[in-house]
């Protein structure tokens, strides 16, 4: 097996890694953007036009805050790694 260890069907372990990371901060945008669209739907299909949205009526939210962070954080990380390969694709071709 040429590459050693870290290399697996040629993609090396870190960036295969990079690439889960991404995966996950993309799922996670893209699930927080489907609730913001539920949502904004139910609110604008009502007819006084407003949703009443009760942040913390189980506490949780100190959780939602961390994953809201969390979430921003692993989605520039994604969009970051876009944009390079963007880069990188543009450069070869």
């Amino acid at each position: 097996m040429s590459g050693g260890i870290n290399n697996i069907r040629g993609i090396h372990r870190d960036e295969r890694t990079k690439r889960l990371v991404a995966l996950c901060g993309l799922t996670l945008l893209l699930s927080a953007l489907i609730v913001m669209l539920t949502i904004f739907m139910a609110a604008y299909s009502s007819p006084t036009k407003t949703a009443i949205i009760h942040v913390n009526t189980f506490n949780e939210a100190p959780l939602e805050l961390a994953l809201l962070l969390s979430t921003s954080v692993l989605g520039f990380y994604a969009f970051a790694l876009l944009f390079r390969d963007f880069r990188q694709l543009r450069r070869y071709s």
